[in-house]
């Protein structure tokens, strides 16, 4: 890693997602808070059949943008994680910042990470995303890494230095939905430090997990924290809260006629 190198590559996945990638495509394009030679955009589509590979080499070849797509391929993976690696795998920049397809990276999200990155080098920078609902704003999500052991940080607005990937492996891909949060508790639990960097990074567009995924979520999680000795057994508050909410759920999209779309 030399001074050479971009400061930040940013990653988006995407996999017959046409119009998100569009809306992603065009938010880290026109990012106005780096230079073009700090940035480095890849990305990663998953052979997808609704025209994202079209749209890809559309935008490639444009130079209307602030910046360009660095890298981009798109052919079949082995799901979301495998994705990540693929773009984690080519990257250059001190930062790795995924930002997937439907999301939206903020004009001056990256403003700072130069000066944070210079005073803490070996540090995960993490701060929040906006939840959009229908494209409209619903809510704020962020808090202190120190909820690692009971939860994951946002992962779309965290960036993590190319060089902890180096020490510590890329996502276990054997996790299907947690694989984020197996690596980001072990680097927490490893002493890595975590800097809050005090701003909303992106737009989360909202989707749903099924039920199905929904319980492997909380099973990965579960499983995760027992292997970093964080595991703390649920109260039975908090068990009721559960199976309420989950009856909630498939009760709303029973009587709605429809199933949650499974998001990337």
């Amino acid at each position: 890693m030399t001074d050479s190198n971009p400061l930040v590559t940013v990653i988006t996945i995407n996999r017959n997602d046409w119009e998100g990638l569009k809306r992603t495509l065009e938010s880290v394009l026109n990012e106005q808070a780096l230079a073009p030679d700090e940035l480095e955009y890849i990305v990663i589509d998953g052979a997808s059949t609704d025209g994202s590979a079209e749209l890809l080499a559309d935008y490639a070849a444009r130079t209307d943008f602030r910046h360009r797509i660095s890298v981009w391929v798109s052919e079949a993976d082995g799901g979301i994680y495998d994705a990540m690696n693929k773009g984690i795998a080519r990257a250059t920049g001190k930062l790795v910042g995924i930002i997937n397809s439907g999301d939206s990276l903020l004009p001056s999200a990256l403003a700072g990470l130069s000066d944070l990155h210079a005073e803490h080098p070996g540090a995960v920078l993490y701060g929040a995303f906006s939840v959009m609902k229908d494209g409209v704003f619903d809510w704020v999500q962020g808090f202190t890494a120190s909820e690692l052991p009971n939860k994951m940080i946002p992962h779309n607005a965290s960036f993590v230095p190319l060089s902890l990937y180096g020490k510590y492996g890329f996502y276990d891909t054997a996790y299907k939905v947690c694989a984020d949060y197996d690596l980001f508790l072990k680097l927490y639990t490893d002493g890595v430090p975590f800097v809050w960097i005090n701003r909303i990074v992106c737009d989360y567009a909202l989707g749903g997990l099924s039920d199905r995924a929904e319980q492997l979520r909380l099973s990965e999680s579960e499983a995760i924290q027992r292997k970093y000795g964080c595991y703390v057994e649920p109260g039975r508050k908090q068990k009721v809260k559960r199976a309420v909410k989950r009856l909630l759920k498939r009760l709303f999209f029973f009587l709605a006629g429809e199933g949650y779309g499974e998001r990337q």
